[in-house]
Parts: structure tokens; sequence; C-alpha cells
């Protein structure tokens, strides 16, 4: 008799090992999911003091690739609030920082309070223009309000250095 009445010992032991075994493939798997969904974060530095309409053009061969400092990928805007890369479109979830950039250097978070109408258009198979774009607004909802009839998507806009011209329909 092994002294439990006749009923087979269980080993305990056996049991938690598995028990452990799942939960670290359970961990691992979620940390390998989440390492796909969360990409690096991007820093955006703003010509200062622009306010108003901001677009970054991507896939343009006549613009430089994003610049990287450590784990940020670094977007560039001008006193103009336009921007370009060669890169493709930034894709999946990114942690954004605003940042003005004065002419000697010095950087200025701007408040995310000041960020808004974020807006992107892909190209589509069928679209004569060869680039994708981002934008966003840079301002008080005041300043936004007054500026809509200037938002990059209305008649009449082209995205910064698309590289070839096209008709609007």
């Amino acid at each position: 008799m092994n002294g439990t009445g006749g009923r087979p010992r269980r080993n305990f032991a056996r049991s938690n090992d598995r028990i452990r075994s799942t939960r670290c493939v359970r961990v691992v798997v979620g940390i390998v999911y989440l390492a796909a969904l969360v990409h690096r974060p991007v820093k955006w530095e703003i010509a200062a003091p622009y306010k108003g309409w901001v677009e970054l053009t991507y896939n343009n061969p006549q613009c430089e690739p994003l610049t990287r400092e450590g784990r940020w990928l670094v977007v560039r805007i001008d006193k103009s609030g336009k921007g370009c890369t060669s890169e493709p479109m930034l894709e999946g979830w990114r942690r954004n920082e605003y940042l003005y950039v004065a002419d000697d250097g010095r950087r200025t978070e701007i408040p995310i309070d000041d960020i808004r109408a974020l807006a992107s258009h892909q190209r589509q198979e069928s679209d004569p223009d060869p680039c994708d774009y981002e934008s966003y607004f840079v301002g008080t909802a005041e300043e936004l309000n007054r500026a809509w009839s200037k938002e990059p998507g209305h008649v009449g806009f082209r995205p910064l250095n698309c590289g070839r011209e096209y008709e609007l329909h």
C-alpha cells in the first residue's frame, strides 16, 4: 500500500512543472505578440514656432530616410509645416512625442492638447498619386476651426514633393 487507502499517489512536482512551463510559454507568446504590435516611438521635431497643418509625405525617393536616435524614429518638419521621407508610411501603434525645435537647437515639448485632427492617406492601386501622407494640426481648437479650409485632403490639395503632378477629378 502506498498509504493513501489504495489510491495511486499523484506526482504534484511534475504537475507544478507543467503549469510553470505553460505559464512561461504564455508569457513569451504575449511578449512576442505585443512586440509585433508596438513599433519604434516617433519624435516629431517641428520648426518653432510653427502652428497650422503639418504634413509628412512618404515613399518619395527624392527625400532622405527618417533619422534614428537610439530607439526613436525622428521626423523633421520645416518652418512651412512640411516634411518628407523615402520610407514607407509608418504602421502600427507607436508612441509619439511632439517637439518644437528653435533655430539654436533648443527643444520644447508641444502640449498634446495642441495636436489635433490626425489623418492619413494611403495610396490605392488606382491612385495617380505615388505618395502616402500623414497630417495633423498644431494649435488651439480655435486656430483649428479657422484652418479647416486649408486641411490636407480638400479638393486641390497635393502632398508635398510627390515626384509628379496629377489632376484631381
